[in-house]
């Protein structure tokens, strides 16, 4: 973990974006494009697995597109801060995440988007600890042309990653997230069927 170089963040309720299970998110202010994670629950592992992820891909010289890019550490009035890229559309607005996106989308656009992620998923095979929808965020980079993004539970949640040195052992952990959200999405509401499904009745 690189030290961001910046002295102690004070962060206030102004700056304040949303939680997840285990971290709260504020805006950077001195830069709207970044903001800074803060765990409030001591004993998750989130970042740990997500920091050990990301140095296998720095050690493999690889990159990827859709994770959040980590600019490193800073020390706030709240805690040890984790600055990373915001992800927002093209007009600066916080992107929705990927349920919200289903139930405010028609559905051939969500198909459009969700085989177009599934191509860099597979070519990046992002590790995941498990898939949740609102962890995706589906980012609007221009007028009309959308990417999904993935924000959370990266990394491996076993002890020993197998999948990391082992290629089909991390095709298959690729594979099974892949499928859970398509389940996932036809759970939420049998009207998102199509989104899913090609007009063969398999998954897409």
């Amino acid at each position: 973990i690189t030290e961001f170089n910046m002295t102690e963040l004070t962060l206030s309720e102004g700056m304040y974006l949303g939680k997840g299970k285990h971290k709260r998110v504020y805006l950077l202010s001195t830069d709207q494009t970044k903001c800074v994670k803060v765990v409030f629950n001591k004993n998750s592992l989130d970042l740990k697995r997500e920091f050990a992820f990301r140095k296998i891909l720095e050690k493999k010289n690889l990159h990827s597109t859709i994770i959040p890019e980590y600019y490193g550490e800073v020390k706030t009035n709240l805690g040890n801060g984790y600055v990373f890229e915001l992800i927002t559309d093209y007009d600066n607005a916080i992107s929705y995440n990927l349920k919200q996106f289903c139930y405010r989308t028609e559905p051939a656009l969500v198909k459009s988007v969700l085989k177009e992620f599934k191509k860099v998923y597979f070519r990046e095979k992002i590790i995941l600890s498990d898939i949740d929808p609102t962890n995706l965020l589906v980012q609007q980079y221009e007028k009309d042309k959308y990417r999904i993004r993935i924000i959370d539970n990266i990394g491996s949640p076993v002890i020993i990653p197998l999948e990391y040195y082992f290629e089909s052992i991390h095709n298959k952990k690729v594979t099974k997230y892949w499928y859970k959200l398509l389940k996932w999405i036809v759970a939420e509401s049998e009207s998102f069927t199509d989104m899913v499904k090609d007009e063969n009745g398999d998954w897409i």
